[in-house]
């Protein structure tokens, strides 16, 4: 069974003390300690690839674990408008975890369109999405399950 492993870590610098079948000594790579208190190397290109930086938001002083404005601006990859029948606006834009948000915006007269306009608005909501979804993933992160969402094979076990 496959699970999905979600959780705020502690990371710096440094490189491999160690060669291993996928690591080559003096590797440049992280130290990521977990909660927990378990310390691991894990390759740059790897943790480049794996671990989203939290970057706080300079609005909030009372805690470091927040969504800012500036993840929701890195967390977008490519953003792609179209003019449709020539008053709607579609802009497909990409995440940089390869999920995509599509949104319209069409205006009542088509005399009066204008693309950057339609743009901004879908912009707009794109980012409330994307501020929403990483509020998901960093409450997950940080608080865990309120409640076990066990597998069938681990109650099976207790039983």
């Amino acid at each position: 069974m496959k699970y999905i492993h979600i959780e705020i870590v502690e990371a710096e610098p440094t490189k491999a003390s160690h060669s291993t079948e996928k690591i080559t000594e003096g590797e440049k790579g992280m130290l990521v300690t977990c909660k927990s208190g378990y310390k691991h190397f894990v390759p740059k290109k790897v943790f480049d690839r794996r671990y989203l930086p939290i970057i706080p938001n300079p609005k909030l002083t009372k805690s470091d674990v927040s969504v800012s404005q500036d993840m929701v601006d890195r967390f977008i990859s490519d953003v792609d408008p179209t003019t449709l029948r020539g008053k709607t606006t579609l802009v497909r834009c990409r995440l940089v975890n390869g999920f995509e948000i599509n949104e319209t915006s069409t205006c009542v007269d088509k005399s009066n369109y204008d693309q950057s306009v339609g743009c901004s608005v879908c912009m707009e909501r794109i980012g409330n999405k994307i501020w929403e979804y990483l509020g998901f993933l960093l409450a997950t992160a940080d608080h865990g399950f309120e409640r076990p969402m066990m597998s069938p094979e681990v109650s099976e076990i207790e039983e």
